[in-house]
Parts: C-alpha cells; sequence; structure tokens
C-alpha cells in the first residue's frame, strides 16, 4: 500500500522523510527521493532531517525528478485512466 501523504510532496519537489517499511518507503528509497527511517527511532529520525537539511544538492535532485515521476504515473489523470481501463468502460 502507498500511502497518498507522500504524493503532494513529491509532486511539489520537496524530499520525504518516510519512516517505516512497504511499498512508500520502498519508492522514496529506490528512486532518491527522500530518506527512509526506521519507527519509533527519534535519534535516526533527527539524524535524517539533518543530513537531509544540509545536503542541497540532493534536495536539488528531488526537485527535478520527483514531480514528474508523480506526473507520469500518480496523477489523478494517470490514475483514473488506469482505472477506466480494468473496468473495460469506453468514453
Amino acid at each position: 500500500m502507498r500511502p497518498s501523504k507522500i504524493f503532494p510532496s513529491l509532486s511539489c519537489g520537496v524530499p520525504v522523510i518516510y519512516s517505516g517499511n512497504g511499498e512508500a518507503a520502498d519508492v522514496i528509497r529506490d528512486n532518491q527521493y527522500g530518506v527512509t527511517v526506521p519507527s519509533e527511532d527519534s535519534q535516526v529520525l533527527a539524524n535524517a532531517i539533518q543530513k537531509l537539511a544540509a545536503d542541497g544538492e540532493r534536495r536539488a535532485d528531488v526537485r527535478r525528478t520527483a514531480r514528474k515521476f508523480v506526473e507520469s504515473g500518480y496523477s489523478w489523470k494517470i490514475i483514473v485512466s488506469r482505472w477506466i481501463q480494468e473496468l473495460g468502460v469506453s468514453f
């Protein structure tokens, strides 16, 4: 399950710091759109925030690529088109 709350940040080109595992963590980690940290570890979370805040180059990379990622695969237009296709509805 992909929590929908990561997509607004990515569509704005803002890196995400995600606490937990699963598909959302995989998307962030695999595409380098932010940082994933273990749940319930406040020190690791604090370190991740500091590291990302200090890494202007990484934030700029996310700004350049994350919005395109969301638009190409997770915009409402794409999601609804997939639903319609799966339902076999034509307009």
